[in-house]
């Protein structure tokens, strides 16, 4: 089984071969972040690995969030790979940046019956990019979700 999984990553695109690698490593890491480091530092770690070689915006920042969400569901249906809606935005924030495109983390919450339910996603030139606009729009925005990336400007 093994093998039949790393032949179907061999014959993947070269250039989706890094984001799918990355897609199924930071989750992980991101997971382990939150415990060990909490939920203030490991976002900052992960925004200052994700910068320290940040490359030029790409001309057609579109086809790399399309490349990026599809490693990520490419993972998902492989290994099974996901984590929790955060978990998934900061990775894929993490593989944009990396390669030039900047996006901004969306936290929003709603009333389902008597508690509160909160959802992240990512937005991209004012449009949601791993999250389809029906449920966007269900949820009422938390205007200081980018401060989960700057937590200096909380305290």
């Amino acid at each position: 089984m093994i093998a039949r999984k790393f032949r179907t990553f061999r014959q993947l695109d070269p250039g989706l071969r890094p984001l799918v690698l990355e897609a199924i490593v930071l989750p992980l890491l991101i997971r382990v972040g939150f415990s060990v480091l909490g939920i203030p530092k490991a976002p900052q770690l992960l925004a200052r690995w994700a910068g320290a070689k940040a490359a030029k915006a790409p001309e057609r920042p579109v086809d790399l969030i399309v490349a990026a969400t599809r490693a990520q569901r490419i993972v998902k249906r492989s290994l099974g790979i996901e984590g929790t809606c955060l978990v998934r935005s900061l990775a894929l924030q993490a593989m944009l940046r990396r390669r030039g495109v900047e996006t901004s983390l969306r936290i929003g919450v709603r009333k389902v019956e008597t508690a509160l339910e909160g959802h992240a996603w990512l937005e991209h030139d004012g449009r949601p990019i791993n999250e389809v606009p029906e449920v966007v729009s269900t949820y009422v925005l938390f205007e200081g979700a980018d401060a989960l990336m700057n937590w200096r400007t909380l305290r």
